[in-house]
């Protein structure tokens, strides 16, 4: 392979497979991780800083409401037992607290003890175990002592159940037992008196305890009345309920450079589409940033709080348990240390446009179900690192669909300067894009488009997307984020996307057919990429790769180029993606690349 460049830094070679989900955060750890190499061994300090990476979070938060409702006690078993409140009973009562009970041929006129029935209950309180439980205000409920045996089977149908005393008991957050009168769940604490059992079974068939009888006479007439003991009552709870919201983060990773001046560059995973990642770079950081989240946390304000298939991007979260929410929305109100997304701090907010990479596409077949390209499909990336610049080919899966996935170039970095004087200002970036249809991207080109787009003019009318152009830093002039064109040493391509060449010119267009590599040199001919701008001319060049004719080559081929006493090495790719910085060259149609791989001493 030929060229006409500067001998290269030698680079250090990265080549890595990455779940898209985590990708933006392995690429940054990769070449922050990276050994650089210098020329006649060694190696020097890498000057890639990693300053955050977070992977992408969901979790929920919760808002408290309420809601009334009768409750239940849950047996062991799985049973339910219906949960009352006992009243005050002042009259009828003997003197050791007691309410008799008598029998039904009681008469209205002249009665005594023999009526009763034998059966009382103390309506103040009872002894169980050393403690007295007063009866006003108490919660009971009847439990089923043999649920596998039906009532018809007992001399007495009440023998079956058991009357209980109850408290609210509901385990918290911490694991600890809190009596709160806001949730459905009950701790037995004592058995009631057998006769507490009877009169329980007696309210819960609609029956009565029958505690008096006597005649009233009113409005010219006698009445026979009866008095009955009425001190059970339908308990209603005040329910703490809860209503979920989704909240999010992308997975992010932020470089640092400290090259010529300090320049940080953030990758953006988007939350809701797996097909391409952001750029952004310019900013300053903050320096302190918040420690790493614990993903447990996040993951428990859901995991068995909600439908799993309701939590995510664009979804609506659904509660199945309101317990599970209950504790999440504790730990959030109480806890110091539930989670708290990750936040860094863009000190000044200067950045640049969204730079969009691509690896794939959604599908459009008829007969795939879920057209979206998912977050689990995989990246493959190749990555050329030196202290000056990161060169990057990116892979989608083929595996989901052969004509759904990119190869793509990534450029971040500093440029090799035409003047004897160092610019400032030098770093630039850019990076391809895929087939701009709502069906394939979830976009269209009025996206990117900065007539359309006012964040792609944010700097000017000649400001960059870094997708059709590469962006600059800074220019001449002092403005940021200009665009710059690739120009290079080629033949006359041809332009089947563009338009219709000059007759006078067609026969200069090399037919499809033969060439690469030199039948006279067995090379094959590459070109540096320099950058132009439409006010500076030519400024710089790409470092460590060359653009290539994309015929006769295969894909990732090693090329070689002998440099005095140095042989660098270049992997050739051929790039698939629809808008690249390519798209405005003097080549839009079968101009790929190679990048440096390795410098070996001769």
């Amino acid at each position: 392979m030929n060229e006409c460049l500067t001998p290269n830094k030698p680079c250090a070679w990265i080549t890595e497979t990455s779940q898209v989900n985590s990708l933006v955060k392995d690429i940054v750890e990769k070449v922050s991780a990276s050994t650089i190499p210098i020329a006649g061994g060694g190696t020097e300090t890498n000057k890639w800083k990693k300053i955050f990476t977070e992977l992408q979070r969901d979790w929920i938060t919760y808002t408290l409401y309420t809601q009334n409702t009768t409750v239940d006690y849950t047996h062991t078993g799985g049973g339910l037992s219906r949960i009352n409140k006992l009243g005050t009973q002042t009259n009828h009562v003997d003197d050791n607290g007691y309410v008799w009970e008598l029998s039904p041929d009681t008469p209205y006129t002249g009665y005594d003890e023999s009526y009763r029935t034998g059966r009382k209950v103390n309506v103040k309180s009872f002894t169980h175990g050393g403690t007295v439980y007063n009866i006003p205000d108490a919660l009971v409920t009847l439990v089923d002592m043999q649920p596998n045996f039906p009532e018809s089977t007992f001399s007495n149908p009440w023998e079956k159940y058991q009357a209980y005393v109850v408290k609210h008991a509901r385990i918290d957050y911490t694991g600890n037992e809190v009596e709160d009168v806001n949730w459905n769940q009950f701790k037995l604490l004592a058995p009631m008196p057998d006769d507490w059992t009877y009169y329980l079974y007696l309210r819960s068939k609609g029956s009565n305890f029958l505690l008096h009888r006597y005649r009233e006479y009113s409005d010219g007439k006698w009445s026979n009345l009866s008095i009955n003991l009425l001190i059970v009552s339908t308990y209603t709870v005040t329910l703490n309920r809860f209503t979920p919201t989704h909240n999010s983060i992308p997975a992010i990773g932020v470089l640092q450079h400290e090259g010529g001046e300090i320049v940080n560059v953030l990758l953006e995973q988007p939350e809701d589409n797996a097909n391409y990642f952001k750029i952004r770079y310019g900013f300053a950081v903050e320096g302190d940033i918040v420690p790493s989240s614990d993903n447990q946390y996040a993951v428990n304000t859901y995991n068995k709080a909600c439908d799993l298939s309701t939590v995510g991007a664009g979804k609506t979260p659904v509660v199945i348990d309101q317990y599970e929410a209950y504790l999440a929305w504790e730990r959030q109100v109480y806890e110091s240390n539930h989670f708290v997304p990750r936040v860094f701090n863009i000190v000044d907010g200067f950045t640049s446009p969204n730079t969009l990479a691509f690896t794939s596409a959604d599908y459009t077949e008829s007969w795939i179900a879920d057209k979206k390209r998912p977050f689990f499909s995989t990246v493959d990336y190749y990555i050329s690192v030196d202290n000056s610049r990161l060169v990057m080919i990116l892979q989608g899966d083929p595996s989901h669909g052969i004509d759904n996935y990119y190869r793509n170039l990534v450029y971040i970095g500093m440029t090799e300067d035409l003047a004897t004087t160092p610019s400032t200002g030098n770093f630039a970036v850019t990076a391809g894009t895929g087939e701009l249809t709502a069906a394939k991207a979830g976009m269209t080109y009025n996206n990117i488009d900065k007539t359309k787009n006012n964040s792609y003019s944010a700097f000017g009318r000649h400001s960059s997307n870094g997708m059709d152009s590469v962006s600059m830093f800074k220019g001449k002039s002092g403005l940021y984020f200009q665009e710059y064109h690739p120009a290079f040493l080629t033949h006359l391509p041809n332009y089947p996307t563009v338009g219709t060449i000059p007759s006078p010119l067609q026969r200069l267009v090399l037919d499809i057919h033969g060439f690469n590599a030199s039948l006279w040199t067995e090379e094959i001919h590459s070109s540096p990429i320099y950058l132009v701008n439409f006010y500076e001319g030519y400024r710089c060049n790409l470092y460590g790769v060359v653009a290539i004719h994309d015929h006769n080559m295969i894909d990732g081929e090693e090329l070689e180029m002998q440099i005095g006493n140095t042989t660098e090495v270049y992997k050739f790719f051929s790039l698939n993606t629809h808008i690249n910085m390519f798209s405005k060259s003097p080549t839009t149609f079968n101009t790929s690349i190679a990048i440096l791989k390795e410098v070996k001493n001769n």
